[in-house]
């Protein structure tokens, strides 16, 4: 890891680490990222949110900055849906509820890509 203290923001990933979003706060959370888009090392959303899709979120984030790694959770995923994640430049769609373990791994894998 990077060792800074940025603030991450978890878009329904409840009792884990960061800066929690509370729900229909996802506008803002795109509005602090693209203020401070060097900030962040990674965004997580979920793919179905109120008020804007994970899609839109991630379209949002990736427009400002491609290279950040963007991770999607969903507690059910359409082919289709993971498809167009894959397309849009989503890392990995993780499924719940098995979200903090893998996204755990996920977040130690793609920060030992970064540092190789």
């Amino acid at each position: 890891m990077s060792g800074r203290s940025a603030p991450v923001h978890f878009a329904q990933v409840d009792a884990f680490l960061g800066h929690f979003v509370e729900r229909g706060q996802f506008a803002q959370a795109l509005h602090d990222f693209n203020a401070r888009p060097e900030a962040f090392d990674v965004v997580v959303t979920d793919l179905s949110m109120p008020g804007m899709s994970g899609f839109e979120l991630a379209r949002g984030v990736l427009a400002t900055r491609p290279d950040i790694p963007l991770l999607m959770t969903s507690g059910y995923v359409r082919p289709q849906d993971e498809e167009a994640a894959h397309n849009i430049g989503v890392r990995a769609v993780i499924l719940k509820p098995n979200t903090v373990d893998d996204l755990g791994k996920m977040l130690d894998r793609l920060f030992q890509e970064r540092e190789s």
